[in-house]
């Protein structure tokens, strides 16, 4: 919207400032440099006041609280102009008593246009308005302003011209009521239909005004495919049979048929226990699982129970036991309760001693009471000979590992390769003892990894997977009704003998022992405030 040139463009637009003065927060004030350019005698000088005032009001006039978010309670109310040269639109809606703008619009006038009688541009306007608010109108019932009374009757006239019948005709899809209204009162619309005061013949960019409504859709419709009982409707209700059927599928679907009827709207099907129950598309299906297990009545039972409850609640569709199992498992509450037990364990993976002091087994003792300022016990034991070390050392860290290991090569200060070269014992036997014990140990560990293996769930962790992460210090109460499982954590690592490393956002990344986690499946999150009613199933 351009600054006004002219007298009579300021008093045009503050008729239409002055229809919302009383949502404008000091009005008058505002308006008082383009107030006083209406005076007689007074040389039209629009000076920086003046654009001052005109950005101020025009800045009103397209925010809050003029300007609301639609109410799909309420009807839509539509003021509409033309003068010579352009067309005016406002959308908006009444409250409280009081019109609140949504939409302004307005056009120029093409050159075959501009030749139109008064009558077929007020009714041009009210087409324009439609086409440009079509999809706030479709559906709603619509209340149009004019200041032109003879298109009340044009709607219902017999004998018009070609053009007005065609505009007539496309009207006719709208829930509309015109209402005759004073020039003097239309300054809205009035306002908007003379802003385009000059008409440039070469506007090339400029597309026509649309009076044919060649797009008889209110938005692009996607393509929706069929719901799997399509071709049992189509017979039951038309008789029409499923194209290029062949003798086994057509044979099929007759067999299938008999358990199938149709109550409009709905199609039933007679089940194994003669109970009818309606035949639900795959949409509706989520809505029905999540009712059923989900929400706040649901009880998040399992599969089996979800798909009974399902039953009794009178639906049926054919891959309900399989989509129910499916809803169940990536359910994400149920997926964060319940422990974790020895069936969770990582598998085996057994350590066999061949020489002594290859491997040690290290861990600390404690906490215990302080004596020398000491709290804990480091102890290692060599896995062959049993050998056993044993430091006192006020921390549990990994200094107090190498200062044992610095103090055992002090220890033992001879060289292990030359040990017993000179000695001469006959140690045959002894190395074979060795040898069969050595056997007898790596048979016992393979049985018992055989065993151990058995009565574990097998799970293999892949780098990138989703998992939930069992905190076994948690002890809250009521720990029973808290859940011990966080995440979900993605897997960066997988390390041999069940070491994981995950990581998130919060937390950073770390390392875990496998038998604390367990995949996590994504689902999808319905909102328990979406209603949906589960009819009573029919008993026939």
């Amino acid at each position: 919207m351009q600054p006004p040139t002219t007298v009579k463009a300021v008093r045009s637009f503050l008729g239409h400032a002055e229809f919302y003065r009383r949502f404008i927060k000091d009005f008058s004030k505002i308006a008082k440099p383009l107030t006083n350019l209406l005076a007689n005698d007074v040389p039209f000088d629009f000076d920086y006041d003046c654009l001052d005032a005109f950005c101020r009001l025009k800045h009103a006039l397209i925010t809050t609280p003029i300007i609301q978010l639609p109410d799909w309670e309420l009807p839509f109310e539509i003021m509409c102009d033309a003068s010579d040269y352009a067309l005016g639109a406002m959308l908006g809606q009444r409250k409280e008593k009081r019109l609140n703008a949504i939409y302004y619009a307005s056009k120029a006038l093409d050159e075959a246009q501009v030749n139109y009688a008064t009558t077929e541009k007020e009714l041009l306007a009210v087409v324009f308005a439609f086409d440009k608010f079509r999809s706030y109108l479709v559906g709603s019932k619509v209340i149009v302003y004019t200041d032109h009374a003879a298109i009340k009757y044009l709607l219902s006239k017999k004998d018009a011209k070609p053009r007005l019948i065609r505009w007539i005709l496309l009207l006719q899809e709208f829930d509309l009521e015109i209402r005759d209204k004073k020039g003097a009162e239309n300054v809205v619309a009035d306002h908007l239909s003379r802003l385009h005061q000059v008409v440039d013949k070469n506007r090339e960019n400029e597309l026509a005004i649309n009076d044919a409504f060649p797009d008889e859709q209110l938005l692009r419709i996607s393509t929706i495919e069929a719901p799997w009982y399509a071709d049992f409707v189509n017979y039951l209700v038309c008789g029409i049979l499923p194209p290029d059927l062949k003798f086994q599928q057509k044979k099929k679907f007759f067999s299938d048929l008999r358990h199938y009827f149709w109550d409009e709207p709905f199609l039933y099907k007679r089940c194994a226990d003669g109970i009818l129950r309606r035949c639900i598309p795959e949409e509706e299906a989520e809505n029905v699982l999540f009712y059923c297990h989900s929400s706040s009545y649901g009880g998040h039972c399992s599969s089996s129970k979800t798909a009974t409850k399902i039953l009794q609640a009178g639906f049926y569709w054919p891959t309900l036991f399989k989509d129910t199992r499916r809803f169940v498992l990536a359910c994400d509450r149920c997926q964060r309760t319940g422990n974790i037990s020895r069936r969770h364990e990582m598998p085996l993976n057994y350590i066999l001693e061949v020489e002594i002091f290859n491997v040690w087994g290290i861990d600390y003792m404690g906490l215990f009471p302080s004596s020398c300022n000491n709290r804990y016990i480091l102890v290692a034991v060599d896995y062959v000979s049993k050998w056993v070390e044993a430091i006192p050392s006020p921390t549990n860290d990994a200094r107090t590992v190498i200062k044992l290991f610095k103090r055992a090569v002090k220890a033992i200060n001879f060289d292990m390769k030359t040990a017993g070269e000179k000695r001469k014992l006959q140690l045959q036997e002894l190395e074979e003892l060795r040898l069969d014990a050595y056997e007898n140990s790596k048979m016992y560990k393979e049985r018992t990894k055989l065993w151990h293996d058995k009565q574990i769930f097998r799970r293999e962790f892949r780098e990138g997977d989703l998992i939930l992460l069992f905190n076994s210090r948690f002890k809250l109460f009521p720990r029973k009704l808290r859940s011990r499982w966080s995440g979900p954590f993605i897997v960066t690592k997988v390390f041999p003998y069940g070491a994981v490393e995950v990581h998130s956002e919060t937390t950073g990344t770390f390392k875990v022992n496998g038998q604390r986690l367990k995949h996590y499946i994504v689902g999808e999150i319905i909102e328990e405030g979406r209603t949906y009613a589960l009819p009573n199933p029919s008993h026939h």
